[in-house]
């Protein structure tokens, strides 16, 4: 869809970001690599900023691998978790490993910037809110859906639409709201999360902490090839039906999507362009 006009901000001496991907799956065969898919996706976003936001990525593939040593966060202005068929509230070795990994890194490098996409969303909320991550045991979000904007999200998203649409491939969800969330993540208890947009089946569909957050549950840069596979894939593992609904899911991938809106938001955001935004 094409971007709304963006307001000047006061301060743009930021135009170029370096962003380390922590990829934890794989892409379709035919899709290529996550990290290539979002080089290519920040690099479209990036061009449509004025000025235009030069973006270098580091990809670090972690499921059942090494994380890279948090001392590396030095050498990037922000860090982005990728979306992943694991669950973000499992207790695999590996997600242990980066729910810790991310606590560290946290208190260590006060400077640096975290956002997440889906998997990433969840894992970010689990490691610093100490937010539950829960299964809804019937419903699925897929493909282009619907997502109402709080005013912060208007703000971020520099749009003056009211909703944006973004696909989405999750049963999983962030819970801020019931009594089963009190336990707090490494950001201690007083820091507060700000939800800039929700759907019909997910109210936390991204959050946002000043200077340090930003996440989305809705995926950026899936295409029509992206969402069929995906949805084939987990059709195959037996996690969703052969029904109407869910094919009608696949062809909505070749609807008309907001990734690129995020996209430039995220960039925004790593660059600090938007730190006068204040929830």
């Amino acid at each position: 869809m094409t971007c709304s006009p963006q307001p000047q901000p006061q301060h743009r001496t930021r135009t170029s970001v370096s962003i380390l991907i922590l990829e934890t799956d794989v892409l379709p065969a035919s899709a290529g690599k996550v990290s290539t898919a979002f080089e290519k996706l920040f690099s479209r976003a990036g061009a449509e900023q004025h000025p235009r936001i030069d973006v270098a990525v580091t990809p670090h593939y972690v499921v059942d691998c090494e994380l890279p040593p948090v001392e590396d966060l030095q050498k990037y202005d922000g860090v982005l978790i990728t979306g992943s068929k694991y669950d973000a509230h499992g207790d695999d070795a590996w997600i242990m490993k980066l729910v810790e990994w991310i606590q560290v890194a946290w208190r260590k490098y006060p400077d640096t910037r975290f956002t997440g996409v889906c998997f990433g969303h969840q894992i970010l909320a689990r490691a610093v809110l100490g937010a539950t991550v829960k299964n809804h045991p019937t419903t699925w979000e897929l493909a282009a859906t619907e997502v109402e904007l709080s005013s912060l999200g208007r703000e971020l998203f520099a749009t003056g639409q009211e909703t944006l649409v973004l696909h989405q491939m999750h049963q999983d969800y962030v819970d801020l709201e019931s009594d089963e969330s009190c336990e707090r993540g490494c950001g201690g208890k007083d820091l507060k999360p700000n939800v800039w947009g929700s759907s019909k089946d997910c109210p936390v569909q991204g959050f946002y902490v000043h200077k340090r957050i930003f996440t989305t549950q809705g995926h950026l840069g899936y295409d029509e090839v992206m969402v069929r596979e995906s949805i084939e894939e987990i059709q195959e593992r037996g996690g969703l039906p052969r029904d109407k609904e869910v094919e009608a899911a696949k062809e909505a991938g070749e609807l008309e999507h907001d990734g690129d809106i995020v996209a430039g938001a995220i960039l925004r955001f790593l660059a600090e362009w938007d730190d006068d935004i204040r929830p």
